[in-house]
């Protein structure tokens, strides 16, 4: 059903990228004007598009992008004094790029650089090197700005500044000794992961393209002073800001400091102090009363399956069902809002297929990393993983039993199959079939 929304909101003869109510708005004034969201919305309507097999429904957010990428430059330039390109919270179909709504929500300058990993991700999946010199102008004019837009703290590190955690608050004790809020701080967790991402990314598209070889030093030099993540040593999750705030919504809906679990790949199992962090910070937020907006629950999933959760990334999707699906299936943040029924198609897949570890061109994909009791038998095809690999699986008595791959444009397979370590290489030709259960 989520694929069937993506397609037709965002395949056929679509020009637009799908919004918050896809194609289906009821009324003159939609709620939120029907527009797009881009502190974590726009970008959840395209994670299943790679790993749901719909590479076809990115075209009108590329289109989209290109357009967007020229109105951030006057953006970066005038709002910030800023090189390269941005965009803030909000935007719409005449490519608003500023800060719309108000000062502190509305304020997101790393809402570009997060677009941006939504293009790249079309590569990865794809394996189309003209695509990538197509859109490498676009991610190049992020990290310019980026690279302009950062300062250096006290401590040495370079930080984003002013720098906010979408639409969440916290505590601090100002000069006279008494408690205030705040959204406006410096070098966010998010602003951090987000920024990480994209320079690893954009570093390795350079590499591919053979070009921008100062350029690369200049972003290895940035990822060397980034802040490391850190543990809050009250609760032992992931500090949400660069200091350890108590923040005013424990259960807020914004999960924004996992960025780096999901959608990027910057927490991981290779990092086990983090990433016992991240299952803390999770649990803490369901604890206060999160995941209370659709959007917000299907991002769970997709957590706890990273997580290798598959009885946590169950329960959340059944919550989501109960408390935020109306009777015809759309999502509900309340009102309806599209972006959950794209963001659990998202988590049901990486429940059963991933392909975030290692990097860009040495992708290991797991096969049933994060399967329920509940899905003792079944099957799922034409799935894909980055290295444009489609899988067929199926499995019983929670048993991998038939596992088919296709190269679709070749390469090298790395390959981890249920309840092993061990990464199995397979050099593939393009469209060679293989059957390796």
């Amino acid at each position: 059903f989520g694929r069937y929304l993506l397609i037709e909101s965002s395949g056929k003869r679509a020009t637009l990228p799908a919004n918050l109510q896809g194609i289906w708005c009821n009324g003159l004034r939609p709620p939120w004007g029907s527009d797009y969201h881009t502190n974590i919305n726009l970008q959840m309507n395209y994670w299943p598009a790679e790993c749901a097999n719909m590479p076809e429904t990115v075209n009108p957010f590329i289109h989209f992008m290109k357009m967007i990428a020229e109105f951030g430059k006057t953006t970066a330039q005038d709002l910030f004094g800023a090189e390269g390109w941005t965009i803030n919270h909000t935007t719409d179909i005449f490519g608003r790029t500023g800060v719309h709504d108000a000062a502190d929500c509305g304020f997101l300058p790393m809402a570009g650089p997060w677009l941006c990993l939504n293009l790249w991700e079309h590569y990865e999946y794809t394996q189309d090197i003209d695509y990538l010199k197509e859109i490498y102008p676009i991610l190049k004019g992020s990290c310019e700005f980026i690279k302009s837009y950062l300062i250096e703290n006290r401590e040495g590190y370079l930080v984003s500044c002013p720098s906010n955690s979408p639409e969440n608050k916290f505590y601090y004790t100002d000069e006279n000794g008494n408690k205030e809020m705040s959204m406006f701080t410096y070098g966010t967790t998010m602003d951090n992961e987000i920024i990480y991402a994209l320079i690893t990314r954009v570093i390795s598209a350079c590499e591919i393209l053979g070009c921008d070889t100062c350029f690369v030093g200049e972003l290895k030099t940035i990822l060397s002073k980034l802040p490391p993540l850190k543990v809050s040593e009250r609760y032992g999750t992931i500090c949400e800001w660069i200091e350890d705030f108590e923040e005013t919504e424990p259960g807020h809906r914004h999960i924004s400091h996992l960025f780096g679990l999901y959608p990027a790949d910057q927490i991981n199992e290779n990092d086990a102090e983090i990433y016992e962090a991240a299952k803390k910070t999770i649990a803490r937020r369901i604890e206060n009363g999160g995941g209370a907006t659709g959007w917000s629950r299907a991002w769970i999933i997709n957590f706890y399956a990273r997580l290798k959760d598959g009885k946590n990334a169950w329960y959340n999707l059944q919550q989501l069902m109960k408390l935020s699906t109306a009777e015809n299936l759309f999502d509900m943040h309340p009102p309806f809002q599209i972006d959950g029924n794209f963001g659990a198609v998202s988590g049901i897949t990486e429940m059963l297929i991933q392909s975030h570890l290692g990097k860009a061109g040495e992708r290991i994909t797991e096969i049933l990393p994060a399967l329920p009791d509940e899905w003792k038998n079944g099957r799922i095809k034409g799935v894909k993983a980055r290295g444009n690999f489609e899988f067929d699986i199926e499995w019983s008595d929670k048993k991998l039993t038939s596992l088919y791959a296709v190269s679709v444009s070749g390469g090298v397979l790395r390959l981890r199959l249920p309840e092993s370590e061990e990464i199995n290489i397979y050099e593939m030709q393009k469209g060679e079939r293989l059957k390796l259960v």
